[in-house]
C-alpha cells in the first residue's frame, strides 16, 4: 500500500441530517432577521407617489405563517389562542340565562343549541362557519391577519370562503382614502377585490370600471386585522419576539440530534505503529470502524488480527461520555418559558409543568382569568367588533338577519368551572377519592 497521509489515516466525516426547515436561510442570516424581510420585493413600486399602490407586507408573512411547524411550544399557542378565540362558538340565549336545577340541586343539561349566527353563516359555507372562523383566526394569530371572502348574488350574500393571509395585499387608490385588495396566489395572479360594503362603489371607479363589464366576478373580502401600530394597513402577530428563543431551540434539538445520530463513534481508537497493513486488512479495519456510525450503533467494539511482528498495536479510549441531558433540560425549560412568555399563553395551557410553588395551589384559574381578560378577550372583541360592522350590517348584509350581539363568543372562562378547579389545586386528597367519599369540590376546601 502506498506511503500516503489517506494509507495510514481514516477520516470519518460527522454526519448532521437537518431536521427543521431552513426557511431560505442557506446565507445564515438570523431566523428573525429573515422573518421580517419583506418577501415581495419584486413588486415595482407604485408611481403614483408613495402613499398609493400596492402595500408589501411589512414582513414575510408566508414564511412567518409557515413558521407555526418548526416549534412545539409555539405550535401549541397558536392553537390554544385559536381555540379559545373561536373554537367554542358564539354564545346562545341559553349561555345567558342561570342554570335550572333538579330536585336533587343538580344543574339540568340540555342539549346545546346552535346560535343564530351560526344557522345562518352554516348554509353560505362550503362545510360551516366554524370551518371558515377556524381558519381565518389561525391566520389572525400566526400573522396578524385573517382574510374572509364574500361572495353575492345581486345583493345577497350567497357564500363565505377563508382567504390565507400571505396572498393577500391591500392597494391604495389614486385618490389616497379608498382602496381595495389584490390576491396573487400559485393559480392566480393580481387578482382584484372589493372591501366589504364597497362592491358597487369599487366598480364604478376607474380601477373597478373595466371588471364591472368582464366575465370574471368581483367578491369581496373581511379582513381581520390585530391592532398595531407598527403599521397602517395590516396586523403584526404578538410573538415575533420569541423568535430567537425558538431558533435557540432548533439548534438545540439539531446539536441533540446530530450526537446521537454520530453516538456510534467507537469507544476506543486503534492505532497500528511501526508498520504498514496490506490493502485487505486495511480494508477490513475501514469497514469495521465504518460500522460504528449512526443510530443504535452505540457502544460497540472491534478485534483485529494484525499480521507483521513489525507492527505495535496502541489502544486509545474516546472520550465520547459526554451526556447533553442537563443542557438539554435546562435550556428546553428556559427557551419555552420564553416563548410561551412571548405569546401571553400560561404555561400549563402550552403543555409546561413548573415545578414549585408556580405549579400548585390555584396558578392555573387565576392564569386562564387572566389569559381570557387580557389576551383572548382583547381578540375576541376585535373579532366581533369586525363581524358586527359587516355581517351584521343591516345595510351590507344583503339581509342576512343578523344584528350586533349575534356575534358574541363564548368565553373559556364561562365554561370551565374555576371554582372547582381551584378546590381540587388546593386539596391534599386526590380528587377521585374525594368523589367516591361523595364530596362536593364545588363547597370548596375542607376548613
Amino acid at each position: 500500500m502506498a506511503e500516503t497521509a489517506e494509507a495510514r489515516v481514516i477520516q470519518i466525516v460527522r454526519k448532521s441530517f437537518p431536521i427543521f426547515p431552513q426557511l431560505g436561510r442557506e446565507d445564515g442570516t438570523p431566523l428573525v432577521e429573515h422573518l421580517l424581510k419583506k418577501a415581495c420585493d419584486e413588486v415595482a413600486p407604485s408611481g403614483q407617489g408613495k402613499t398609493t399602490g400596492r402595500k408589501d407586507h411589512p414582513f414575510n408573512m408566508r414564511a412567518v405563517r409557515d413558521f407555526k411547524n418548526c416549534n412545539v411550544h409555539h405550535s401549541t399557542c397558536i392553537e390554544t389562542k385559536k381555540a379559545a378565540t373561536v373554537g367554542l362558538g358564539f354564545q346562545t340565549d341559553k349561555d345567558f340565562k342561570l342554570p335550572e336545577m333538579d330536585e336533587m340541586g343538580r344543574e339540568k343539561k340540555e342539549p346545546e343549541k346552535p346560535s343564530k349566527a351560526e344557522l345562518v353563516l352554516n348554509p353560505l359555507c362550503e362545510k360551516h362557519f366554524q370551518d371558515v372562523q377556524t381558519d381565518f383566526c389561525e391566520d389572525y394569530w400566526s400573522t396578524g391577519n385573517g382574510y374572509m371572502e364574500v361572495v353575492r348574488d345581486g345583493a345577497k350574500i350567497v357564500g363565505l370562503y377563508h382567504v390565507p393571509a400571505p396572498d393577500v395585499f391591500v392597494v391604495i387608490e389614486g385618490d389616497g382614502f379608498n382602496k381595495h385588495y389584490e390576491v396573487t396566489t400559485d393559480e392566480t395572479s393580481d387578482k382584484k377585490f372589493a372591501r366589504f360594503g364597497d362592491l358597487d362603489d369599487f366598480l364604478t371607479r376607474d380601477v373597478g370600471k373595466e371588471l364591472a363589464t368582464g366575465e370574471k366576478k368581483v367578491t369581496e373580502l373581511i379582513h381581520f386585522r390585530r391592532p398595531t401600530s407598527l403599521s397602517k394597513e395590516y396586523g403584526f402577530p404578538d410573538w415575533l419576539a420569541g423568535t430567537a428563543a425558538i431558533e435557540l431551540v432548533q439548534c438545540l434539538f439539531q446539536h441533540t440530534f446530530d450526537f446521537f445520530l454520530n453516538r456510534g463513534v467507537p469507544e476506543f481508537m486503534l492505532f497500528l505503529l511501526g508498520g504498514t497493513v496490506d490493502e485487505k486488512t486495511w480494508t477490513s479495519i475501514e469497514a469495521a470502524m465504518e460500522a460504528h456510525i449512526g443510530l443504535q450503533q452505540s457502544h460497540k467494539s472491534s478485534a483485529f488480527n494484525i499480521p507483521g511482528p513489525e507492527i505495535k498495536v496502541q489502544l486509545e479510549k474516546l472520550a465520547m461520555e459526554g451526556k447533553t441531558d442537563g443542557l438539554f433540560g435546562e435550556m428546553m425549560e428556559v427557551t419555552g418559558l420564553n416563548i410561551v412568555s412571548a405569546h401571553r399563553v400560561p404555561p400549563l395551557l402550552a403543555g409546561i409543568q413548573t415545578p414549585g410553588k408556580l405549579g400548585a395551589t390555584n396558578e392555573l384559574p387565576n392564569a386562564i382569568m387572566a389569559f381570557q381578560l387580557l389576551v383572548i378577550g382583547q381578540a375576541q372583541k376585535d373579532i366581533t367588533t369586525t363581524l358586527e360592522c359587516t355581517l351584521g350590517n343591516k345595510k351590507h348584509n344583503g339581509g342576512l338577519g343578523l344584528a350586533p350581539g349575534d356575534f358574541n363568543y363564548k368565553k373559556i372562562t364561562d365554561q370551565i368551572d374555576l371554582d372547582k378547579a381551584d378546590t381540587v389545586a388546593r386539596m391534599r386528597q386526590p380528587a377521585a377519592e374525594a368523589k367516591a367519599e361523595g364530596r362536593d369540590t364545588k363547597q370548596g376546601v375542607k376548613k
